[in-house]
């Protein structure tokens, strides 16, 4: 699971443009920005290279990011006993399942609520208000 988008077209909200992600427009991964609250968050975002609207399409927090990283340690256990034909046990599948789904909603539930506020670059300060887009 590479943090590596490439082969995805994308449309921008603002222009209509059309492009290729990840070969000639870059996708800026879990990028460290603050809340209001000073809560760390993390933002997984493009831009359009026609017009530069900043397409925000996934947010993390440090729950959701121990999350993907449970789940990424499973897809990978499950994934080399299937490369050595083996069994995968139903009970290891189901836990992985669930807490692959569990991992999409709460970052779901986080998109909801981030929606429309205002944060802060970590490591800039620049304030910008978060309006996300499903690709």
């Amino acid at each position: 699971m590479a943090n590596d988008i490439k082969n995805v077209m994308a449309s921008c909200k603002e222009c209509g443009h059309r492009f290729q992600l990840g070969t000639t427009v870059p996708v800026k991964y879990q990028m460290p920005y603050r809340d209001k609250g000073g809560k760390s968050i993390f933002l997984t975002y493009y831009d359009c290279p026609q017009c530069g609207t900043t397409h925000y399409v996934q947010i993390d927090d440090t729950h959701t990011l121990e999350l993907k990283k449970e789940t990424v340690r499973m897809f990978a256990r499950l994934s080399k006993k299937r490369m050595d034909f083996k069994q995968i046990p139903k009970k290891q599948n189901d836990k992985f399942v669930k807490t692959n789904s569990k991992l999409t909603v709460t970052r779901q539930e986080l998109m909801k609520q981030y929606d429309g506020q205002v944060v802060f670059d970590a490591d800039t300060g620049a304030e910008v208000e978060l309006h996300f887009t499903i690709v």
